[in-house]
């Protein structure tokens, strides 16, 4: 942390007489958020934030990676901003996780006060765009890794709509979202970083590239390396990019609720769960379980293919004791993601030990796919029960919300408006398909029994208010992903989310804008404190979330808090290096914390 100040400093300093040195343009000034006054939208035209007089290169970031800390991002951000005024966010037509914010810097940011600052953040592709930034000479050559053309933006302003996310007080940030509607699938739409993006001391404008996991973890085609990555193969004795940790935080494993319901029937019969609960209870005590063996069973290539097969103790299994529940094929239905996501990259170090060694069964799929709910044209391979499963590659996590919506299938998540059968025609069927993203089903009967039993992996603290889609996150191994069981040593799906760079000695970003922005998200007081935009409480009276990093745990001495959530384990080596992170290490507790959590 210290560097990291130290080279906030630095960089401030330079800032500072680059900004004196500007020549600001009529109409406008060095202080003002580049807001048309007329239209009340972004002004991207060349007075705007195209005009370096009004928003100095060293104030603009050029952000790419992981898609499952966009909302932890954008919460941490807003913590730079002013009091009293709004952060803008553009997002372009095609998709939401393509943005832009723009924003004014409060006096206790760390930032130049007052001073207009853009963030572009690219979190489609996932995690591996971090990796394939550090690796590029410069940022312009980094193959695949675009954001938002300004200039795009300006000639189809007009289109653009503004709505307010989040209403401005005068001591709090608003946010308004801005959203394009002229198709932005052209070339022109999206542009890589200027070659002065470079995020050096000889530039003035930055990237930061974020990750989910390490770098090491991109170099294994189950994680989508491939020649033009550019990525070393550390098993080949190549040097690799350093992986410094922001924040720890926490996955889950999500079931759709026809899936949660089915397992509550069958653990409340089995006895696994109290006999005090109900088909659908929200309560922390009902929520169903999976062991970590099972979890590596159902997301390996091959191994558990067919709902059936998933025992319980009276005997019976999960089609058994869901009579009348049952969907028209059992096959076990992954929504998961592409190579290439740091999610995936997390569930295959946990569950499946890959890429750590060689000897796994991680299953992947190169291209993307999407799944519809239909029950013989699923995209994917749906054969006859207990022959294989179907595996739903999904480019961002979005994308996983509406697959495990798609499968379950319900009028009753009024989010996904999904056909019910005994209510809805065909038609209707692939209206609602097609209207929550899937497309290309075509639809001869309707029966209530289309829908399928589907898991997922998402980010533990999304749909935690159990409105964003037809999905819950279920125990592993008896445990609920709070911050809380994380940082006891109970619950192990999680990682920690770090900046990529690609030496160890220039691990540290060493301009302005970054350095903040970091150590924003690595402030456990402030990562409590944005507890009702990053660790929401859920149905089930728990935080999930992020965590501050290990580094900081070494003054705790008390218990658990969520006020000021503190993961004391980490997958850095024992003196907590910059650069060290690896995820095929065992997380554990740092060198001089005398205090190892237990397990009560």
């Amino acid at each position: 942390m210290n560097k990291i100040l130290l080279a906030a400093a630095v960089s401030a300093a330079l800032f500072t007489v680059q900004a004196n040195a500007a020549v600001v343009p009529p109409g406008y000034t060095s202080t003002q958020l580049p807001i048309d006054s007329v239209t009340g939208k972004p002004d991207f035209s060349t007075k705007g934030i195209q005009h370096t007089s009004v928003v100095p290169l060293s104030n603009i970031l050029y952000t790419a990676g992981s898609s499952a800390a966009a909302k932890f991002f954008e919460a941490s951000l807003l913590q730079l901003a002013n009091p009293g005024t709004a952060v803008y966010k553009y997002a372009s037509n095609t998709t939401a996780d393509i943005l832009t914010y723009i924003f004014q810097a409060s006096s206790t940011s760390g930032l130049t006060s007052s001073q207009t600052y853009v963030v572009h953040y690219r979190n489609r592709d996932g995690s591996l765009l971090a990796p394939l930034l550090a690796a590029a000479t410069t940022p312009d050559k980094a193959t695949g890794v675009t954001f938002n053309n300004p200039v795009f933006i300006d000639k189809n302003i007009a289109t653009v709509g503004c709505v307010t996310k989040t209403a401005t007080t005068s001591t709090t940030v608003g946010l308004i979202l801005c959203t394009g509607t002229v198709a932005d699938s052209t070339a022109t739409a999206l542009v890589v970083a200027p070659k002065t993006a470079t995020g050096t001391s000889t530039a003035v404008s930055s990237t930061l590239g974020l990750s989910d996991v390490d770098s090491a973890q991109f170099a294994s085609p189950l994680n989508g390396a491939n020649a033009a990555n550019l990525l070393a193969d550390p098993k080949k004795g190549a040097a690799t990019f350093a992986s410094t940790a922001i924040a720890a935080q926490v996955f889950g494993v999500a079931v759709n609720v026809r899936l949660r319901d089915a397992m509550q029937r069958a653990e409340i019969a089995s006895l696994v769960l109290p006999s005090s609960c109900t088909v659908g209870d929200e309560t922390e005590a009902c929520i169903p379980n999976l062991t970590s063996e099972q979890i590596t069973s159902i997301f390996a290539d091959g191994r558990f293919n067919d709902w059936t097969n998933l025992s319980y103790a009276s005997g019976s299994n999960l089609v058994t004791a869901n009579a009348g529940h049952v969907p028209g094929n059992t096959a076990v239905h992954i929504c998961s993601r592409t190579a290439g996501s740091g999610t995936l990259a997390t569930l295959q170090a946990k569950f499946e030990n890959a890429p750590c060694t060689s000897a796994n069964e991680a299953k992947q799929m190169a291209n993307s796919t999407t799944a519809v709910p239909q029950q013989t044209n699923v995209v994917g391979t749906e054969l006859a029960n207990a022959a294989t499963k179907v595996f739903h590659s999904n480019v961002g996590s979005g994308d996983v919300d509406k697959c495990l919506n798609a499968l379950d299938n319900s009028t009753t998540n009024a989010v996904s408006g999904i056909y019910d059968g005994t209510t809805a025609t065909g038609t209707t069927i692939a209206a609602n398909a097609t209207a929550v993203g899937y497309t290309g089903l075509t639809v001869t009967t309707s029966t209530n029994d289309d829908f399928r039993w589907a898991v997922g992996i998402l980010n533990a603290n999304r749909n935690n208010d159990g409105k964003t889609g037809a999905y819950r996150f279920v125990k592993i191994d008896g445990y609920t992903p709070s911050l809380a069981n994380t940082a006891n040593g109970k619950y192990r799906f999680w990682s920690e989310l770090s900046y990529i760079s690609k030496t160890v000695a220039a691990a540290t970003p060493v301009n302005l804008l970054p350095a903040v922005l970091i150590a924003k998200m690595q402030d456990p007081a402030i990562i409590g404190a944005s507890s009702t935009k990053v660790n929401l409480v859920n149905l089930n009276g728990y935080k999930s979330g992020y965590l501050g990093v290990a580094g900081t745990a070494l003054s705790i001495t008390t218990a658990f808090d969520d006020a000021r959530p503190v993961m004391p384990f980490t997958h850095a080596n024992k003196d907590n290096a910059i650069g060290s992170v690896n995820h095929c290490r065992a997380p554990a507790i740092l060198t001089g914390n005398k205090y190892l959590p237990g397990l009560n």
